[in-house]
């Protein structure tokens, strides 16, 4: 299992380091081809449409919790497949409507200078959003048949047909382009995904033939309660978009988005590697608790040892990162980063608890968690927003963040695991303050020189210092030392540094 675990791992991290790159490649393109305000729009108009997927209800979602049942009867696997497929095409009807109804209402009250444009990008809207959704569907299977890695080969090949597409497509069509660039992604990732998994579950069929009510009601029953979690998530992008779109600029609008989708990416790459763990706490939470507080502990601590310095090097670095992004300083694109790197980071931390609350099909804790994310950050963002700009609606987006990632672990470490004390080791506290300082530091240097150095010298003086910092607290971490005795197992044979049990 480690073995499959570690190389399933591997592709996940492959997969969201190609997506970064091609993202950051993507953004520096359009804001250069089309300007802030486009890229800004076409943000604004599909995060206002994917509060359609409130009438996708789970179905795919709930794969993942029942695929890795099935050992006792495999032949069922596909069935529930296409059950799957079917319910979800059935669904796309109302999840269009949703959409529809959403765009008509909101996008006049968000982007009134630029309503003709909006406009006429519903309909690629609506479509992206279907073929999204239908995608997720054989992602979804793909890591419930413990192939996760083939599930980011898909990713990989679709994103890279992307970009492709949306440098041939853009000069010619503009945004239309970009919709149109995205919309092929998805269609390749289908194509892909429904190959793998013709070689990886036996008896899949590429036209779903043997859909059943039955299954199609269990995967109902999971789902909706899986999908009244995310269905409060919907809210959550948008709602901050617009909010953000009346206070200030659509400048300010394409600018959060960068910072966010940065911070994102980041996200990703930590929380694709514990996704891998998904199918494996659904059928240890079945079989011994003991094992399953093991994988639990191992996971919780590769998380924060990967998602502290990420997030921390990712603040010491905006500076650069926006002189080569977006071509000067931005002092609102730096804020946003460091100040919504706070909350992701605590979201990351809560990776390991929701993917197994919701294997273990305890997900009480993960609907209200989503809830407080979604609603308490809306509130919050507008709230503040009265009172700093634009810079109020990312602290109140952050703290949203952390009061929901907070509650689902505390609530998940009480019911599943006996509570979360012995889940932390001493050095914990020690590598996160190092982790935080090196951001605080970095940044207080950046904006006290920058004046009397320039711009570019002390963001890489900044840089370099946070650097430092966090290197030492990585080095000093004891996960480090498992790790490199992981990865050069022949240290142990040859007398090397014994490993650390975490």
């Amino acid at each position: 299992m480690r073995a499959t675990v570690t190389r399933q791992a591997i592709a996940s991290l492959a997969d969201v380091v190609i997506q970064g790159v091609a993202l950051a490649f993507l953004y520096g393109y359009l804001l250069r081809a089309l300007g802030s305000d486009q890229v800004g729009l076409w943000s604004v108009v599909f995060s206002i449409a994917a509060i359609g997927r409130g009438a996708d209800l789970g179905l795919s979602r709930a794969l993942i919790r029942y695929l890795p049942l099935q050992t006792d009867d495999p032949r069922r696997s596909p069935d529930l497949v296409d059950s799957a497929v079917v319910g979800t095409l059935v669904l796309l009807a109302p999840l269009g409507l949703v959409s529809a109804a959403a765009l008509w209402f909101l996008i006049p009250l968000s982007v009134q200078g630029s309503l003709h444009e909006a406009q006429a990008l519903v309909p690629w809207a609506l479509v992206l959003l279907a073929v999204m959704t239908m995608g997720q569907v054989y992602l979804n299977a793909l890591t419930a048949v413990f192939r996760t890695d083939q599930r980011s080969y898909a990713n990989i090949t679709a994103t890279l047909v992307m970009l492709s597409a949306t440098v041939s497509l853009v000069p010619v069509y503009g945004l239309l382009g970009v919709a149109s660039a995205q919309i092929i992604q998805h269609v390749v990732s289908i194509a892909v995904s429904a190959l793998y998994l013709k070689r990886s579950l036996p008896g899949f069929r590429f036209v779903p033939r043997r859909a059943g009510r039955k299954d199609m009601r269990l995967l109902f029953a999971y789902g909706l309660k899986l999908h009244v979690a995310g269905l409060a998530m919907l809210v959550f992008e948008p709602a901050t978009r617009i909010i953000l779109a009346r206070v200030e600029t659509l400048d300010a609008v394409a600018y959060y988005d960068m910072a966010s989708r940065l911070l994102q990416q980041a996200r990703n790459l930590i929380v694709m590697a514990n996704q891998v763990m998904s199918p494996y706490f659904a059928r240890l939470s079945a079989l011994s608790r003991v094992e399953l507080l093991a994988a639990y502990r191992s996971a919780l601590s590769m998380t924060l040892f990967f998602s502290l310095p990420t997030m921390a090097f990712l603040v010491v670095s905006a500076p650069l990162i926006a002189i080569l992004w977006i071509g000067k300083s931005n002092d609102s694109f730096v804020v946003f980063v460091a100040v919504l790197s706070v909350g992701w980071t605590i979201n990351i931390l809560s990776a390991p608890s929701y993917f197994l609350a919701t294997a273990a099909g305890y997900l009480s804790p993960v609907i209200v968690s989503h809830l407080l994310i979604s609603v308490g950050s809306s509130v919050l963002a507008y709230a503040f927003s009265l009172l700093a700009g634009e810079r109020g609606v990312v602290v109140g987006v952050t703290s949203g963040l952390v009061v929901g990632s907070v509650w689902c672990m505390r609530m998940v470490h009480a019911k599943n695991l006996g509570g979360s004390e012995h889940l932390w080791r001493p050095s914990d506290l020690r590598f996160a303050i190092l982790c935080v300082v090196a951001p605080i530091a970095s940044l207080t240097f950046y904006f006290a020189m920058r004046a009397s150095l320039g711009t570019s010298t002390s963001a890489l003086a900044g840089l370099a210092g946070g650097t430092l910092v966090i290197g030492l607290a990585v080095l000093t971490n004891p996960s480090t030392r498992l790790i490199r005795d992981s990865l050069l197992p022949s240290l142990k044979r040859h007398g090397g540094t014994k490993a650390v049990d975490i």
